[in-house]
C-alpha cells in the first residue's frame, strides 16, 4: 500500500506541473508495469507515464505539451527536431505526429539514443543553443526540412505552410537551405513540400487537401479568392477556386470541425449562428453561378472518394 501511495503522490506532483512521470524508484517501476497491464496507467511516449483518467481529461494541446516537456526533462541533452520541434514553434497541433520523436545529433555521434527515437544529423554550421519554452530545438529551417523529408506530404505541407504564414521563415530561405543540404536522405521529398508552400492556406485541413489534390494529379487551386456580397456588400473568401477554360468557376470549401467546437474561433457566436452564417455565405456565392464543392476531413481520409468527388465536379487535372 505504501508503494501505491508513494506512486500516486509522485504522479500528482508531476501532473500539477504539467509533466508525466519519468523518474521513479525500482519498486515504483514494478508498480507502474502492473498498472500498465490493468489500464490504470498508460505511456504516451517512451519513458513517459501518466494516469489514464487524468490523461483523458486533457486537451490535445495539453497532451502534446506534457509529452514534450517530460521528454526534455528526461533527456535534457536532446535537441528536438521534426514534429516535436514544430509543435514548440506552434506550427502544428496534430498530436499523433508526436509519436515520431526526432533528435538532432552531431555528425559521427556515438551518443546513446533509445529505440524508436529517430536521429537527425546536424552539420557543424547548424550548432546552436536555441530554446523554446525551455526546451532545446533545432532552427526552424532544420525543423521544417526534417518534417518534410520524413513525414507524408499531407502532414508536412501544413507544417511548412504555417511556418511561412507565421513568418518564422521565408520560402527563399528554405530554398537556400535545400541547396546547402543536397546530399541528405529524403531531400527530394523536402524539395516537393517546399515548392508547394502557400502561406494563404489558413489551417492544416486546407494544406492536407492541397497535398492530396497534388498527389491525385489535380491542378492546384487559387486560395482565399474574394467575392463581394451584392446584398450586404460584405466580402467573402473562398478557400479554393479553379477557373475552367470556358469561364466556369469551381469553388471548394473545406469544412473543418474546429470552427464549430472551438469557442475562440466562433467569435462569441453559438454553433447554430455559425451554421446560419455558413448557409448565408453559400447562398451569396450561388449568385455568381459557381459550382460549390464542400468537403471535410472524412473525404480527405478516403482518397479514392475524394478523387471521384473532384472529378465529378470537373476539377481540372494537372
Amino acid at each position: 500500500m505504501k508503494i501505491h501511495a508513494d506512486l500516486w503522490r509522485a504522479f500528482e506532483q508531476a501532473e500539477s506541473s504539467g509533466f508525466g512521470l519519468c523518474c521513479f524508484t525500482e519498486p515504483q517501476r514494478r508498480a507502474i508495469q502492473r498498472r500498465l497491464r490493468c489500464g490504470e496507467v498508460m505511456s504516451p511516449a517512451r519513458g513517459v507515464y501518466v494516469r489514464t483518467v487524468q490523461w483523458s481529461s486533457l486537451t490535445y494541446e495539453q497532451k502534446g505539451d506534457c509529452v514534450i516537456k517530460t521528454l526534455a526533462k528526461l533527456h535534457p541533452q536532446w535537441i528536438l527536431s521534426g514534429s516535436c520541434a514544430a509543435w514548440l514553434y506552434g506550427v502544428t497541433r496534430t498530436f499523433r505526429l508526436l509519436s515520431q520523436v526526432m533528435v538532432a545529433v552531431p555528425p559521427r555521434s556515438h551518443s546513446y539514443t533509445p529505440a524508436g527515437i529517430v536521429q537527425s544529423y546536424l552539420d557543424d554550421s547548424e550548432k546552436s543553443d536555441l530554446r523554446l519554452r525551455g526546451v532545446r530545438v533545432c532552427s526552424i529551417e532544420r525543423t521544417l526540412f526534417d518534417c518534410a523529408r520524413t513525414l507524408p506530404l499531407e502532414e508536412s505541407l501544413g507544417i511548412c505552410d504555417q511556418a511561412v504564414r507565421k513568418r518564422w521563415v521565408s520560402s527563399p530561405r528554405l530554398a537556400d537551405f535545400l541547396d546547402e543540404h543536397r546530399g541528405f536522405r529524403g531531400v527530394e521529398s523536402a524539395r516537393l513540400a517546399f515548392s508547394l508552400i502557400d502561406p494563404l492556406s489558413e489551417n492544416g485541413g486546407e494544406s492536407k487537401a492541397r497535398a492530396l489534390m497534388y498527389e491525385l494529379g489535380f491542378a492546384l487551386p487559387q486560395l482565399q479568392v474574394a467575392f463581394n456580397d451584392p446584398v450586404t456588400h460584405r466580402r467573402y473568401r473562398a478557400d479554393f477556386m479553379w477557373t475552367l477554360p470556358n469561364g466556369i468557376q469551381i469553388v471548394g470549401e473545406f469544412d473543418g470541425r474546429q470552427k464549430y467546437v472551438d469557442e475562440g474561433m466562433r467569435n462569441g457566436l453559438t454553433v447554430e449562428q455559425v451554421l446560419e452564417k455558413e448557409k448565408a455565405r453559400e447562398s451569396r456565392l450561388s449568385i455568381y453561378d459557381v459550382r460549390l464543392l464542400r468537403f471535410g476531413y472524412a473525404e480527405l481520409m478516403n482518397p479514392a472518394y475524394f478523387k471521384k468527388l473532384l472529378t465529378e465536379f470537373g476539377v481540372p487535372r494537372r
